[in-house]
């Protein structure tokens, strides 16, 4: 999933979180603590979508954990697979067919029931060729799956997805595949109501229907209001009854809502020293990265873009005074996987060399150069860099374009760029997250890398397990840094502002995804014989960097 671009003010909230100087102010009570109290979260103003079948950010990740729930879900600690709507599930003995038994109480928000036929229709929609949905990629691991994507086959029932009865799903791998469980947490494969599966721009047509923990009530551009949904299977274990979601185009605002105690948990705020015990700030399963357009002439050509990276001064570019993860490598650290070695240093003998031998002699005849970032980002200064750089040695034409979020992934889907800036956070705990969606396969694959012997590494890994499938992927990431298609820059942190003396159920993870089922309100206990009103707040529990 891509989340909005790194900010500015990153280094100085780090400096907020481990201001070991300052007290904890103590909140003010919610204002109308007359009402039960909701929980009031903070976004950044934006577009965003709840039809699984094109959502792929950070924002929309967290709200379907609130609307939707697949067949698992995230464990809000882990981030493993628990149970969901499927109560449990048989693997068979050669790992490659999944037997998934829904919950007899499983229903969508409105009282229908929910079937496996319903999973079975929504993910076939998700496949369909014309759809171009971000992340029908996932689902390749499935039987058949990867020829009904590319049109190569027509007939979904060839395709391993199978609703035996209304409350048995039966999913057929083509291989086995380790990491089946973990992807099947991520929001592409939630089940939508069947009024919807024929249907466009539905998202705001009434209450939209569900079957996760909360169900909408009302969206405006502002304001998504969420109450707990009566028909999920486990509404018993709910304990929040309303969620509001609010969006904000100062964060000013946002930080005076936290301070007086309106707003429980911000995604964006501006910096105060008085939010600092609030601040929690922990390392993400993220990279940010540049890429090539690795199928236009000559960029199509490794020598190019590699003896390009060589003469940029990555010392500078992976500055730790400016970010705080510098790395050379697109994967971040993980138990038991392969140390992988990318560019590392300036080598400007070696990359004048490269270009000469692709034909392109200290640059010349080397077409322009168009370098496309997010605005206010963290790239902007690295693709700066490298600008003056190119041109200071090679006296080639570049241009550094910045651009709002949402208008960059327009711009990069154009294909009218040279390099490209992204930020990657991880969909599940797995390597494999940074490593297939630069197959041909894959609608992510924005840099138009085609390469077979790296579709083959990663079916390797796809078909292996333990070591071994760990060793594929390294050589699967190797092949991206040496052929210089990813540029890494630095691994991230998450930041998020959070009341943790008034919320509870909320921990930090490494995809930075907190399920809204496990949430709920600390019990404020006052002094003997003294009531406390329902929305008061109470003191943090200390929450600094590493959370």
């Amino acid at each position: 999933m891509t989340p909005v671009a790194g900010s500015a003010r990153a280094a100085a909230l780090i400096a907020m979180a481990a201001a070991a100087c300052l007290g904890a102010p103590r909140l003010a009570a919610q204002s109308d603590a007359s009402a039960v109290p909701a929980l009031v979260v903070a976004y950044p103003a934006q577009q965003f979508s709840l039809d699984p079948l094109h959502t792929f950010s950070t924002t929309e990740a967290q709200l379907f954990t609130a609307v939707y729930e697949g067949l698992v879900a995230y464990d809000p600690i882990t981030l493993n697979p628990v149970a969901g709507q499927a109560e449990r599930w048989e693997i068979s003995r050669d790992r490659t067919t999944y037997t998934f038994h829904l919950r007899p109480d499983a229903r969508f928000s409105n009282g229908d029931p929910l079937h496996a036929e319903d999973f079975r229709a929504s993910w076939l929609r998700i496949l369909d060729p014309g759809a171009a949905a971000e992340y029908s990629f996932l689902f390749d691991v499935i039987e058949g799956v990867a020829e009904y994507r590319s049109g190569a086959v027509d007939d979904p029932r060839r395709v391993g997805i199978r609703a035996v009865s209304d409350r048995v799903l039966e999913v057929e791998l083509a291989e086995p595949a380790d990491h089946f469980l973990k992807v099947l947490a991520h929001h592409s494969f939630s089940a939508i109501h069947p009024s919807y599966l024929g249907a466009l721009n539905w998202d705001r047509a009434g209450q939209l229907i569900g079957n996760g923990p909360f169900r909408v009530t009302s969206w405006t551009e502002r304001e998504l209001a969420l109450e707990r949904n009566e028909h999920y299977w486990g509404r018993t274990q709910v304990e929040l009854e309303r969620v509001v979601i609010r969006f904000f185009d100062e964060p000013e605002a946002v930080t005076r809502g936290f301070l007086e105690g309106d707003i429980h948990w911000a995604n964006t705020w501006a910096n105060d020293r008085q939010l600092s015990p609030y601040v929690v700030a922990n390392p993400l399963f993220a990279t940010t990265y540049f890429y090539f357009r690795s199928d236009r002439e000559p960029f199509d050509d490794e020598r190019v873009r590699h003896g390009l990276a060589l003469l940029l001064p990555w010392d500078e570019l992976r500055n730790s005074s400016q970010m705080f993860f510098p790395s050379d490598v697109l994967v971040p650290d993980i138990a038991d996987y392969p140390e992988v070695a990318g560019i590392r240093e300036r080598d400007e003998r070696r990359g004048l060399r490269l270009l000469d031998q692709a034909g392109f002699a200290r640059g010349r005849g080397l077409p322009a150069i168009s370098i496309k970032v997010a605005a206010g980002s963290l790239a902007v200064p690295v693709a700066e860099l490298m600008r003056d750089t190119w041109q200071g040695l090679l006296g080639v034409e570049v241009a550094v374009q910045e651009f709002r979020y949402r208008d960059l992934l327009e711009e990069i889907r154009g294909g009218d760029f040279t390099l490209a800036h992204q930020t990657w956070v991880g969909d599940f705990a797995d390597p494999l997250t940074f490593l297939q969606m630069w197959m041909r396969s894959s609608n992510l694959n924005d840099a138009r890398y085609l390469s077979r012997q790296y579709d083959r590494a990663v079916q390797r890994a796809l078909r292996a397990a333990g070591a071994e499938r760990l060793q594929a992927l390294a050589q699967a990431e190797e092949m991206l840094l040496e052929e210089a298609v990813i540029l890494p820059i630095s691994h991230m942190v998450a930041f998020n502002l959070v009341n943790r003396g008034r919320v509870d159920g909320w921990f930090p993870n490494a995809l930075d995804i907190h399920p809204f089922r496990f949430i709920r309100f600390r019990a404020v206990q006052g002094p003997r014989g003294v009531a406390v009103a329902p929305g008061a707040a109470a003191a943090p529990a200390p929450a600094a960097a590493g959370g």
